[in-house]
């Protein structure tokens, strides 16, 4: 599990990296994109230090996020296809060949972020050092 959280504090400044480096065509849409990135990179480093220091806050914290990823990474996969279809001028069997295989690129991104939100939902709570856990006896 610390290791779950060792790659969310590597990859949280690597997610806000993303949204800085990004082009968008409004400054609007980039300095929102920023803040949404930014929340999720602060959150990122918040619940890794959490899980690191064995709270169990941080993996509620990392799981939600990583199910925020996965959602993220597979709809856009999943629109990009229709976006396609719906804006293009001229929508051919070529033009899919192009598209659908970048789209599938997209959501293979977030298959990772659906094993970490399933594997923390799976895991079980930290036992403290001592070993006894916190029953009464």
């Amino acid at each position: 599990m610390r290791s779950l959280g060792w790659a969310w504090l590597v990859l949280s400044p690597i997610l806000f990296l993303m949204a800085a480096l990004s082009t968008v065509k409004s400054e609007t849409t980039y300095y929102l994109q920023l803040a949404c990135f930014g929340t999720v990179a602060l959150s990122g480093v918040i619940g890794s230090a959490a899980l690191l220091l064995g709270h169990s806050l941080g993996r509620r914290i990392l799981q939600v996020l990583s199910w925020l990823g996965f959602a993220y990474f597979t709809g856009a996969a999943l629109l990009i296809p229709v976006f396609h279809i719906l804006r293009a001028p001229e929508v051919t069997l070529s033009t899919l060949a192009i598209v659908v295989p970048i789209a599938g690129a997209i959501g293979v991104v977030g298959i990772p972020f659906l094993y970490i939100a399933r594997k923390l939902g799976n895991a079980q709570p930290a036992v403290p050092a001592d070993g006894l856990g916190s029953g009464s006896g």
